[in-house]
């Protein structure tokens, strides 16, 4: 393990993805980027509350926000399509923000 301060842990986790993508065959071309591309992030199946953003330039999707800042590489001919990716971490690790709830 690399950075960070001591004691460090190694947290089990599970990232899944789901995406959905649809051409926009006959359907105009959106003038702006971000209302073609979605992206939801979740945490244990809870959204989270940080502000996050995907944009696309050229063959990249680029996702940031909330410390994140990554460029995936998603080939060509994705110019002329809608994308929606919704990402989930599960972790036992992860404690509530919910008002009210016992955090373990």
């Amino acid at each position: 393990m690399t950075g960070g301060a001591q004691p460090q842990a190694q947290i089990p986790f599970v990232v899944e993805v789901w995406a959905y993508v649809s051409r926009r065959e006959g359907r105009p071309l959106a003038d702006d980027q971000w209302s073609r591309i979605k992206f939801a992030l979740n945490i244990n199946r809870t959204p989270t509350i940080a502000p996050l953003t995907c944009r696309q330039q050229k063959n990249e999707l680029w996702l940031s926000g909330n410390g994140l800042n990554q460029a995936v590489d998603i080939g060509s001919g994705m110019s002329k399509t809608d994308i929606d990716i919704t990402a989930n971490i599960a972790t036992s690790s992860a404690p509530s923000s919910q008002a009210g709830s016992p955090q373990n």
